[in-house]
């Protein structure tokens, strides 16, 4: 890797909205690039870790298959699930969870940012949300909300109609894993959409579009543009990030904000209820990882 210099002047790790004068929180949206059964299959995963390590042969058969199928009925990317990690104050000083998940058979939670999360690759889009919606207090209301897996084959043409009756805008209303997040970012007025007409690929295609508004939060960044190149964040060791204020730590990571919302925002972004054109740029997907690497690492740090 070319390591370019890059400087970053940032006037506060809490952005501000132009037009109110409202201070924003960022939050990040995690979309898991394989389930386990794939990445175990592709060499990305050990299967000791795989969630069905140490399953019955037709657990594993079983979680094989509906991978397949999920995988199967989505759109490109194609990405296998999907929450919110909301990276304020609390939860960048260990006092809070930082991750609102749900997962087959469980209940919408916070959960750690463990081991879990930090041996599968993710890809990460970041929005602001205004404080004025206080977006841990949206998450908080979706503690305990049940799992839904029927949403996922409601959503495959003929019958793309049912997801409606779900009542999917309402809190609490059972929902799978894009539904939850799809409804929190609607909530938290960063998109419109109906939550359980969205799969975790219709849903990174629909944040996608948000970027521009996103970027627009970091103008006062102001650095030499090297996509390939490290950034602040990247070149500094764990011993020398963890005596950093919250802040600071932030302000640390908003050059590879910048870099993931610019090309982002370049990227071609057809309609994501009617189109198939893919979504991939090799640029985008390398930075969406870079980025979720080191925001996962924030939260790691003491």
């Amino acid at each position: 890797m070319t390591v370019t210099t890059v400087t970053t002047t940032v006037t506060t790790a809490t952005p501000k909205d132009p037009e109110r004068g409202m201070p924003k929180t960022l939050a990040l949206l995690l979309f898991l690039e394989h389930a386990d059964s794939i990445a175990v299959q592709n060499g990305q995963l050990n299967e000791v870790d795989s969630s069905t390590f140490g399953a019955s042969w037709w657990m594993r058969k079983a979680e094989r298959l509906l991978d397949r199928v999920v995988q199967y009925v989505q759109q490109a990317p194609k990405v296998a699930h999907v929450e919110v990690l909301l990276l304020d104050e609390s939860a960048l000083q260990h006092q809070a969870k930082a991750h609102l998940a749900t997962y087959i058979g469980d209940r919408a939670d916070w959960r750690d940012s463990d081991d879990f999360y930090h041996k599968r690759r993710w890809r990460a889009i970041p929005v602001f949300v205004g404080n004025e919606h206080n977006l841990r207090n949206l998450c908080n209301d979706e503690v305990g909300t049940p799992y839904s897996l029927g949403q996922y084959f409601a959503n495959t043409p003929p019958v793309r109609w049912m997801p409606r009756l779900w009542r999917s805008r309402e809190p609490q209303t059972a929902a799978h894993c894009a539904c939850l997040s799809a409804r929190v970012m609607c909530r938290a007025n960063v998109i419109q959409t109906e939550p359980a007409l969205e799969t975790p690929s219709s849903l990174y295609n629909l944040i996608l579009q948000t970027c521009p508004m996103t970027r627009s939060s970091l103008a006062t960044v102001s650095h030499e543009h090297f996509a390939n190149s490290a950034s602040p964040i990247e070149l500094m060791d764990d011993a020398t990030l963890s005596q950093h204020t919250p802040s600071q730590k932030l302000e640390l990571l908003n050059d590879l904000l910048w870099r993931t919302t610019m090309v982002g925002e370049t990227a071609s972004v057809p309609n994501h209820v009617s189109s198939s054109v893919p979504i991939e740029n090799d640029e985008l997907r390398l930075l969406q990882r870079r980025l979720s690497v080191q925001a996962l690492r924030l939260l790691r740090i003491l």
